[in-house]
């Protein structure tokens, strides 16, 4: 595929679902398109503590612990089989740094900028505490409601269906990516009206998150004279940074549409 050589410098605003399972290879075909002088990352340098193995065998071990302890009343195999799939999907979580970090590393000329704040402002325990006290509350509600319950043991009989209809579910999203924006936009707004308590996990729903990106990609956006600056941002925060930037003329692209599928 030709790349792109711009004498001009251009902004690219590109939407990503987090958990796309063809996330990696879409986006080194739209960096390899693309020719990213500058790769501006919905990330903070410390958010690459969920890649280690190391952390994700711990997480499974502990997330094994809350479902034994659960009232969801699944045997051995049947948490096995769920956590399997969940590995499946979560292996992908991140992919947006690692293509990212892989393709700066492989073009010198590329340079890689972290520019969301950090998730973890009372540490990286306490988050993780607030996660895995948020799943054992699901739990106990799934275990309450008869449909959901058959809605978990249906994903388990049946791995590679589950995950088949989770890209689809995925695919979708990139065709309707207002709905994330909408959603995302909900939950900030009933944190900050008290009617959500999300915890340590507040952070998420921050909205300094998309104030301070902004700032980055402006700042990011004058420190060069040409070529392009390739924004990787989340569904959920894609319209709304649009609106807040249309002075510099960004072109706003799904990641499906980056990788010219």
């Amino acid at each position: 595929m030709e790349n792109q050589n711009h004498s001009e410098k251009k902004l690219y605003l590109i939407g990503t679902h987090h958990l796309d399972l063809n996330g990696p290879r879409r986006l080194e075909s739209a960096f390899n398109y693309l020719n990213p002088k500058i790769i501006a990352l919905e990330m903070s340098g410390d958010r690459d503590y969920f890649a280690s193995p190391k952390e994700n065998k711990k997480m499974r071990q502990r997330l094994e612990e809350i479902f034994k302890s659960s009232r969801m009343g699944l045997n051995p195999d049947e948490i096995g089989s769920f956590l399997d799939i969940t590995d499946s999907l979560s292996k992908y979580y991140g992919y947006e740094l690692t293509t990212s970090k892989d393709y700066a590393a492989r073009n010198p000329k590329t340079t890689l900028e972290y520019i969301d704040i950090s998730f973890f402002k009372q540490g990286i325990k306490k988050f993780l505490e607030g996660f895995f006290e948020m799943f054992k509350q699901m739990l106990e509600a799934v275990s309450e409601d008869s449909d959901k319950k058959e809605l978990i043991l249906n994903m388990i009989k049946d791995k590679d269906l589950s995950i088949k209809q989770h890209q689809e579910e995925v695919d979708a999203a990139y065709k309707n990516k207002g709905f994330y924006y909408e959603a995302y936009q909900e939950l900030i707004h009933a944190q900050e009206q008290g009617i959500e308590d999300l915890g340590p996990l507040k952070e998420i729903f921050n909205p300094k998150r998309d104030d301070c990106m902004l700032k980055r990609i402006r700042e990011l956006y004058a420190s060069f004279s040409s070529g392009n600056l390739c924004s990787i941002l989340g569904l959920a925060h894609l319209p709304g940074i649009q609106k807040r930037i249309e002075d510099l003329s960004p072109v706003l692209l799904t990641l499906p549409e980056a990788a010219r599928e």
